[in-house]
């Protein structure tokens, strides 16, 4: 079932990585931002599902051509705006720094 949601974002021209029910989405600028979240969310009401905001996160990637100001705490429709998240135990932020993954393997060995 899972996997219409796959085929649905990649005939719209997204990049997506899937693990079991963990998703992500790739897109390039903010528009095909909103247009993955409304595919992602009207997928999920077709299918009686909920996405649980709570334990989703939007990064908007910078970088040195991006003059985009990240802040926490805003939402696109419910799903949080973060500058990290962890996707698969790998801790990302929104300059694609892995700094504090680092930080954090190095402490656990």
């Amino acid at each position: 079932m899972f996997n219409d949601l796959l085929e649905v974002l990649e005939a719209n021209g997204f990049a997506d990585f899937a693990f079991a029910d963990d998703l992500a989405v790739n897109g390039i600028d903010d528009d095909q931002l909103q247009k993955a979240i409304d595919i992602c969310i009207s997928w999920t009401n077709e299918n009686n599902m909920q996405i649980n905001a709570e334990k989703s996160g939007i990064i908007l990637w910078n970088n040195k051509n991006t003059k985009r100001k990240v802040i926490e705490k805003e939402r696109i429709k419910g799903i949080p705006i973060v500058t990290k998240y962890k996707y698969l135990g790998i801790i990302m932020d929104y300059q694609m720094n892995f700094k504090e993954y680092k930080e954090y393997i190095e402490e656990k060995l």
